[in-house]
């Protein structure tokens, strides 16, 4: 059932139908597990809670982790998704949970724009013939986008076959984590699937990435993420909402029109 609902959310976001369109898609509810102590590692060095030496223990652990790095912290993350000729990219810049820009892009011609700052959304929906905006009442940057990323890496990185490793880096010590099954079950459309990941001690998975076949289409989806400008990234007020809304302040919904 995990499986389904990983697959169901992974086509909200890449279909552009609830998510871009500026009406949220609604996250099924979960409780994070409790994070526990880290394990020891090698050398006597911490691993990252979910990690053993040698494999990943527990998903959901390593995910509420990882909720809890990104908690009341700026960063930019960037999705990306691609299948049958087919491609998405995604960015988000969050300054804090009320203040974000979002922007989604595809290669035939769709993009959505998103700017919230305290309870308003202003969106900016372009298509081929022509461009749309509309508005509505704003949510956290984690319930409307940023939690796909704990969904993920608590649906997909615990699936089959897992591997850790050691590696030291630029800004120190990281794991890599990988997993694979040949056919996962619950799951018959699924093929060969293969997942990574690049976690920190503290246990923020910094970058994920997945494919797998699908069977019954016989086509190899793609699909990743990754944090960068942790703490350092900041969020301007869009030149096209002030264009569309000049005379509309963050909080003042008085002017707002979805027509244009």
């Amino acid at each position: 059932m995990a499986w389904r609902v990983a697959v169901v959310l992974i086509v909200m976001v890449t279909a552009g139908c609830t998510t871009l369109s500026g009406q949220s898609a609604q996250p099924p509810t979960v409780t994070p597990a409790p994070v526990p102590e880290q394990t020891p590692g090698e050398n006597g060095r911490p691993l990252a809670p979910g990690l053993a030496t040698e494999r990943l223990v527990d998903a959901e652990v390593l995910a509420a982790a990882h909720v809890d790095q990104v908690r009341n912290r700026s960063y930019t993350l960037s999705i990306d998704w691609a299948s049958a000729g087919q491609q998405q990219r995604s960015l988000l810049r969050v300054e804090s949970e009320r203040r974000y820009r979002y922007r989604s892009q595809t290669g035939t011609g769709y993009s959505d724009q998103s700017f919230v700052d305290g309870e308003t959304r202003f969106s900016r929906h372009e298509r081929p013939l022509g461009v749309e905006y509309t508005s509505g009442d704003a949510e956290p940057a984690r319930e409307r986008i940023s939690g796909i990323t704990e969904r993920l890496v608590r649906n997909f990185l615990g699936v089959g076959n897992s591997t850790v490793t050691v590696h030291e880096g630029d800004a120190g010590r990281y794991y890599l984590v990988r997993t694979s099954h040949p056919n996962p079950p619950s799951l018959n459309e699924v093929r060969d699937f293969q997942a990574r990941a690049r976690v920190e001690p503290s246990g923020l998975v910094r970058s994920m990435e997945f494919t797998f076949r699908n069977a019954d289409q016989n086509t190899t989806v793609r699909y990743g993420f990754e944090y960068t400008r942790l703490d350092e990234t900041t969020v301007d007020r869009p030149d096209w909402v002030t264009q569309r809304w000049p005379n509309v302040t963050t909080d003042d919904r008085r002017g707002l029109s979805d027509s244009g």
